[in-house]
């Protein structure tokens, strides 16, 4: 009923464009916020125990994802604070923007740059693709199954190199979201395969994220890890650019605000994640290279 009445009022907005707003708002909007409040569940967090005793910790690699807009104010200056605490692998992925020819100037920049410093591996992708596909790349292509994924748009002091073991200690090697955001992620890549990877489906900007801790509750029957309180790292969080030249929903895709609402149904209030749309499986054979690489 709820449907027929929005539509109904919608009818009588001259704009196509303020139509299409009104019934995103009226239709999606209370279930949005129903959804991620649930999602982003403050009583779920852990509060970071700082350890006198360093305890030692398993490989890690770092991932991120960037674009033009962020070269010189937040990606130059991200990777000289990391590298002043980290020697590990970087694994940098570099999308397009959408609907424009990749800016060739900005490429070869980016090579330069990145020529100063081993073992920083980008990844370029000439047309603009998902920050899900994105992610999964950063994790496919990282030579360790743990991965701190990064937005561009963050800052990191020495200090939280640090602290970041014994957060991985202390929530014993899984998954977890830093100071409850997913500007900075601490990623289990057998983890995020068994719940089924970031859904490229989401060809856009926004809702991946939520999507993901959708899935997670659903296949381990709790709410995704967040450790707080997490000292050293904050994020800038400028999202003025983010979306170049596609339909916007606030700040992100108004593709995957109108997917994720296609894809999920409440359930009950406190539990609002039934399917609609069934996943597809992505990489299916990730996990079989893992067992068998070493039997080349």
């Amino acid at each position: 009923m709820k449907k027929f009445v929005v539509r109904l009022m919608a009818c009588f907005i001259p704009l196509k464009k303020w139509r299409k707003k009104f019934r995103h708002y009226f239709l999606y909007v209370d279930f949005g916020e129903i959804v991620i409040h649930n999602l982003k569940h403050p009583q779920n967090a852990v509060h970071y125990k700082p350890s006198k005793t360093q305890e030692a910790v398993e490989p890690f690699s770092i991932g991120i994802t960037t674009y033009n807009k962020r070269f010189d104010k937040y990606f130059k200056p991200l990777i000289k604070q990391i590298r002043r605490k980290f020697k590990g692998d970087i694994i940098v992925c570099i999308n397009a923007n959408h609907q424009e020819e990749f800016d060739q100037n900005y490429r070869q920049k980016m090579l330069e740059f990145l020529s100063d410093y081993d073992r920083v591996y980008p990844m370029f992708f000439t047309d603009f693709r998902s920050l899900a596909k994105l992610w999964n790349n950063c994790l496919i292509n990282s030579p360790t199954n743990h991965l701190l994924l990064l937005n561009d748009d963050v800052s990191i002091k020495d200090e939280f190199f640090t602290h970041l073991p014994n957060a991985i200690v202390q929530n014993n090697y899984q998954s977890f979201k830093i100071n409850g955001s997913w500007c900075f992620v601490f990623l289990n890549r057998e983890e995020v395969a068994n719940v089924g990877w970031f859904d490229e489906r989401f060809l856009g900007i926004g809702y991946e994220d939520v999507d993901f801790e959708a899935r997670w509750f659903i296949k381990y029957k709790q709410f995704f890890p967040q450790i707080v309180n997490i000292p050293g790292i904050q994020s800038y969080s400028d999202d003025k650019e983010v979306i170049v030249n596609q339909r916007k929903a606030e700040k992100y895709s108004l593709f995957n605000s109108e997917f994720f609402f296609q894809k999920f149904k409440i359930i009950k209030k406190d539990k609002p994640y039934g399917f609609k749309i069934k996943d597809q499986p992505q990489y299916p054979y990730e996990q079989f290279y893992w067992s068998k690489k070493n039997e080349l």
